[in-house]
């Protein structure tokens, strides 16, 4: 959840094959009480701002709300002041990556900001951590895997420019100030995050050389778009070296180290755990500032979550 480095290449997907029966996450995803304040956010999570609505109680909807100044995290005065509540639902013990070493999720979701123009310091997020990382605990996470074997950004958008969103990966030695990251923003023409667009992620960590693959299909399009496509690097879990060209863009400058610093074959250790899915509504941090007006009211709405085991194409589901 950090910046962009670089812009991918794009790459419609126009055919449509065969449709794969997916299966529904909704069911599977949970609200949860507790932080994350390792972006100096604004907000506490509670499950009182998640609830289920629409005609057949079945979305999910993500809400801030104001609350009195307050510690973030009670008896830690470091974790600094909260101004918000707002949702967080996972899939953590209930469902993950783990026994699917080949397949892909698709998440309709959009943002909704009413009354306020500009959203400055919203930041909805759909992303994976492995098993290793317990949901809400950063504070253990150095001992827990984050970010050693890997966090998969799907889809996180700025509330100050709705028009665009970004994909990253997050991997590095086994503290925050260790580890590095790489990102592709993307904001095609009639794109807005207040859409329901659909989202998805697709990996492969069967083959030879493991990849991921982010798409997009928005609201107004009629084809999957294919934002970008990552191969994984082959070297020992765990292996660090300070150049490796070979691996193209594959490397980042580590926040604490002047050289380039290369993190080996991440994702295929956190898939040995499993990666489960998360989708958030943060308030403030380093990812888009201060909130410049109230964010009350503010809301996240997923109206579906499926997953394809096997299928790696979104335009062959028939969305």
């Amino acid at each position: 959840m950090h910046n962009p480095l670089f812009i991918g290449a794009l790459f419609v997907i126009s055919e449509t094959l065969a449709y794969a029966a997916p299966v529904s996450l909704m069911e599977q995803l949970v609200a949860r009480d507790g932080y994350h304040q390792g972006n100096r956010e604004l907000e506490v999570y509670r499950s009182g701002c998640v609830e289920r609505n629409g005609a057949d109680e079945r979305s999910w909807v993500l809400t801030v709300q104001s609350m009195a100044r307050g510690q973030c995290v009670e008896g830690d005065a470091s974790a600094g002041q909260c101004t918000y509540m707002s949702g967080w639902i996972d899939s953590y013990g209930r469902w993950s990556t783990r026994d699917y070493p080949k397949g892909m999720v698709i998440i309709r979701a959009s943002v909704i900001t009413p009354g306020v123009a500009n959203a400055t310091g919203l930041w909805p997020a759909l992303w994976m951590q492995p098993n290793s990382s317990p949901p809400l605990d950063l504070a253990r996470n150095a001992t827990h895997g984050w970010p050693t074997n890997g966090e998969i950004d799907i889809a996180e958008g700025w509330g100050s420019h709705q028009d665009k969103y970004v994909t990253a990966l997050h991997y590095g030695a086994g503290s925050a100030a260790q580890s590095s990251y790489i990102s592709t923003e993307y904001g095609p023409l009639n794109f807005s995050l207040s859409d329901a667009n659909q989202y998805a992620l697709a990996w492969d960590f069967s083959a030879p050389v493991a990849h991921l693959a982010w798409y997009l299909k928005g609201a107004k399009d009629s084809a999957w778009v294919r934002v970008k496509e990552q191969t994984l690097n082959s070297l020992a879990p765990g292996s660090k070296v300070v150049d490796c060209p070979e691996l193209g863009a594959w490397f980042a400058r580590a926040p604490a180290s002047p050289a380039r610093t290369c993190y080996a074959n991440v994702f295929k250790a956190g898939q040995a755990s499993g990666y489960y899915l998360i989708a958030n509504l943060a308030v403030g941090g380093t990812f888009d500032g201060s909130p410049e007006r109230d964010l009350a009211g503010s809301q996240m709405k997923i109206e579906r979550v499926d997953f394809y085991p096997a299928e790696t194409n979104p335009s062959n589901t028939g969305l």
